[in-house]
């Protein structure tokens, strides 16, 4: 752990969602929980990790709020 970051970077998922939905960011932590390599997820659309059809539209200038149930890569429902 970093003194000048709290948490844990392997223990802490997180990704980056450009305004058009496509992963940015994805760290060690979202990689551990998801399954996906950021490789694999970056630069395309984060609604393809939703645990449903991966069709949910992208909020147009807001976020997403609230419990999400996402794919993990073996297909199981995180």
């Amino acid at each position: 752990m970093s003194r000048g970051y709290p948490f844990d970077e392997a223990a802490t998922a997180r990704a980056v969602i450009a305004d058009d939905g496509t992963l940015l960011e994805w760290n060690e932590g979202a990689r551990r929980l998801l399954g996906h390599p950021a490789d694999a997820v970056l630069g395309r659309p984060a609604a393809r990790l939703l645990a449903s059809d991966g069709s949910a539209p992208v909020p147009s200038g807001g976020r997403w709020d609230g419990t999400l149930d996402l794919r993990h890569l073996d297909g199981r429902t995180v």
